[in-house]
Protein backbone atom coordinates (compact mmCIF):
# COMPACT_ATOMS: atom_id res chain seq x y z
CA UNK A 1 0.00 0.00 0.00
CA UNK A 2 2.96 2.07 0.84
CA UNK A 3 4.43 2.33 -2.90
CA UNK A 4 0.64 3.01 -3.99
CA UNK A 5 0.13 5.87 -1.38
CA UNK A 6 4.04 7.59 -2.54
CA UNK A 7 3.29 7.02 -6.19
CA UNK A 8 1.85 9.89 -8.31
CA UNK A 9 -0.93 8.00 -9.16
CA UNK A 10 -1.89 7.70 -5.91
CA UNK A 11 -5.07 9.98 -6.88
CA UNK A 12 -6.14 7.46 -9.58
CA UNK A 13 -9.28 5.68 -9.14
CA UNK A 14 -8.24 3.91 -11.99
CA UNK A 15 -5.89 2.09 -10.24
CA UNK A 16 -7.59 1.92 -6.62
CA UNK A 17 -10.36 -0.05 -8.65
CA UNK A 18 -8.37 -2.25 -10.26
CA UNK A 19 -6.58 -2.99 -6.84
CA UNK A 20 -10.01 -3.92 -5.20
CA UNK A 21 -10.79 -6.13 -8.63
CA UNK A 22 -7.25 -7.92 -8.33
CA UNK A 23 -7.51 -8.51 -4.51
CA UNK A 24 -11.06 -9.86 -5.49
CA UNK A 25 -10.15 -12.17 -7.40
CA UNK A 26 -6.99 -13.30 -5.59
CA UNK A 27 -9.26 -13.51 -2.65
CA UNK A 28 -6.85 -10.96 -0.50
CA UNK A 29 -9.92 -9.47 1.86
CA UNK A 30 -7.38 -7.52 3.93
CA UNK A 31 -5.69 -5.82 1.26
CA UNK A 32 -9.18 -5.39 -0.46
CA UNK A 33 -10.65 -3.50 2.51
CA UNK A 34 -7.87 -0.78 2.51
CA UNK A 35 -7.76 -0.42 -1.04
CA UNK A 36 -12.04 -0.22 -1.12
CA UNK A 37 -11.79 2.48 1.42
CA UNK A 38 -9.41 4.47 -0.41
CA UNK A 39 -11.81 3.98 -3.51
CA UNK A 40 -15.12 4.90 -1.82
CA UNK A 41 -13.20 8.09 -0.50
CA UNK A 42 -12.06 9.01 -3.82
CA UNK A 43 -15.23 8.03 -5.99
CA UNK A 44 -18.21 8.55 -2.99
CA UNK A 45 -20.56 9.29 -5.54
CA UNK A 46 -19.82 7.01 -8.49
CA UNK A 47 -22.32 3.78 -7.91
CA UNK A 48 -19.57 1.48 -10.00
CA UNK A 49 -17.39 1.79 -7.21
CA UNK A 50 -19.50 0.48 -4.72
CA UNK A 51 -20.96 -2.16 -6.64
CA UNK A 52 -17.39 -3.98 -6.94
CA UNK A 53 -16.60 -3.51 -3.35
CA UNK A 54 -20.36 -5.27 -2.81
CA UNK A 55 -19.14 -7.75 -5.18
CA UNK A 56 -15.36 -8.49 -3.63
CA UNK A 57 -17.44 -9.16 -0.38
CA UNK A 58 -20.44 -11.05 -1.84
CA UNK A 59 -17.19 -13.39 -3.71
CA UNK A 60 -15.73 -14.02 -0.09
CA UNK A 61 -19.49 -15.01 1.28
CA UNK A 62 -19.63 -12.17 3.24
CA UNK A 63 -23.00 -11.04 2.56
CA UNK A 64 -23.81 -8.86 5.55
CA UNK A 65 -21.11 -6.38 4.51
CA UNK A 66 -22.05 -6.85 0.68
CA UNK A 67 -25.57 -5.58 1.95
CA UNK A 68 -24.35 -2.96 3.99
CA UNK A 69 -22.10 -1.35 0.88
CA UNK A 70 -25.36 -1.95 -1.24
CA UNK A 71 -27.42 -0.17 1.57
CA UNK A 72 -24.82 2.86 1.75
CA UNK A 73 -25.33 2.95 -2.35
CA UNK A 74 -29.13 3.30 -1.89
CA UNK A 75 -28.82 5.77 0.75
CA UNK A 76 -26.86 8.17 -1.42
CA UNK A 77 -29.24 7.18 -3.84
CA UNK A 78 -26.98 6.23 -6.57
CA UNK A 79 -27.77 3.55 -8.78
CA UNK A 80 -25.21 2.04 -11.71
CA UNK A 81 -26.17 2.40 -15.16
CA UNK A 82 -26.99 -0.87 -17.16
CA UNK A 83 -23.93 -1.60 -19.44
CA UNK A 84 -24.52 -1.55 -23.15
CA UNK A 85 -23.20 -3.01 -26.26
CA UNK A 86 -23.46 -2.46 -30.27
CA UNK A 87 -21.83 -5.02 -32.22
CA UNK A 88 -21.88 -5.06 -36.41
CA UNK A 89 -23.00 -7.69 -38.15
CA UNK A 90 -24.17 -8.15 -41.90
CA UNK A 91 -23.70 -4.30 -42.31
CA UNK A 92 -26.39 -4.21 -39.60
CA UNK A 93 -25.83 -2.95 -36.07
CA UNK A 94 -27.55 -4.83 -32.78
CA UNK A 95 -27.73 -2.89 -29.78
CA UNK A 96 -27.61 -4.64 -26.63
CA UNK A 97 -28.41 -3.31 -23.14
CA UNK A 98 -27.20 -5.72 -20.14
CA UNK A 99 -30.12 -8.13 -19.35
CA UNK A 100 -32.04 -6.40 -21.45
CA UNK A 101 -34.86 -8.36 -23.79
CA UNK A 102 -35.58 -5.98 -25.93
CA UNK A 103 -33.89 -7.57 -29.22
CA UNK A 104 -35.92 -9.35 -31.32
CA UNK A 105 -33.37 -12.83 -31.07
CA UNK A 106 -32.86 -11.95 -27.57
CA UNK A 107 -34.68 -15.57 -26.46
CA UNK A 108 -32.41 -17.47 -29.17
CA UNK A 109 -29.36 -15.13 -27.95
CA UNK A 110 -29.98 -16.17 -23.82
CA UNK A 111 -30.18 -19.88 -25.10
CA UNK A 112 -26.99 -19.62 -27.12
CA UNK A 113 -25.39 -17.76 -24.01
CA UNK A 114 -26.77 -20.37 -21.42
CA UNK A 115 -24.79 -23.16 -23.68
CA UNK A 116 -21.69 -21.33 -24.05
CA UNK A 117 -21.72 -20.81 -20.00
CA UNK A 118 -22.41 -24.53 -19.41
CA UNK A 119 -19.23 -25.27 -22.13
CA UNK A 120 -16.67 -23.01 -19.97
CA UNK A 121 -17.83 -23.89 -16.73
CA UNK A 122 -16.94 -27.88 -18.21
CA UNK A 123 -13.17 -26.31 -19.04
CA UNK A 124 -12.71 -24.16 -15.51
CA UNK A 125 -10.00 -24.84 -13.51
CA UNK A 126 -11.38 -22.84 -10.18
CA UNK A 127 -13.79 -20.54 -8.94
CA UNK A 128 -11.87 -17.20 -9.73
CA UNK A 129 -12.03 -18.84 -13.43
CA UNK A 130 -16.14 -19.09 -12.73
CA UNK A 131 -16.55 -15.51 -11.42
CA UNK A 132 -14.41 -14.19 -14.28
CA UNK A 133 -17.68 -16.02 -16.58
CA UNK A 134 -20.05 -15.47 -14.71
CA UNK A 135 -19.57 -11.53 -14.48
CA UNK A 136 -18.50 -11.28 -18.32
CA UNK A 137 -22.18 -12.48 -19.51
Amino acid sequence: MDIINRSPFSESTLLWRTLVNVCKLCGDLNLGKLASKHLLDLTPDEAGSYVLVSNMYAGEGMIDEASKVRSAMKDLKLSKEAGRSWVEIDNMVHHFVASGTDHPESIEIYARLDLLRDEMKGRCDSKADLDLIYESV
